[in-house]
């Protein structure tokens, strides 16, 4: 990992070690975790929805179905 690379680096400066300490730590922590999991699934889903809206025969009204679809997918996300 490159920011544990940066913290043992003898080499770089107090300063970048510094900082490659803190977002080390940060990213071990249970929170940022949580908050990457929800990120990558989100992600997912809004990418389900750009797919179908690049495709050449997307319509003005399969628009609104797959904007519900994308719509519920991101709300049970935020039930979970």
């Amino acid at each position: 990992m490159f920011f544990v690379q940066v913290k043992l680096d003898s080499t770089a400066s107090s300063e970048a070690r510094g900082k490659a300490a803190y977002v080390t730590k940060a990213m071990e922590k249970k929170e940022f975790m949580h908050v990457l999991a929800f990120l990558l699934d989100t992600v997912a889903v809004l990418s389900k929805l750009s797919l179908l809206l690049q495709k050449q025969d997307c319509t003005v009204a399969s628009l609104n179905c797959m904007i519900g679809a994308t719509k519920t997918g991101l709300h049970k996300l935020k039930e979970k």
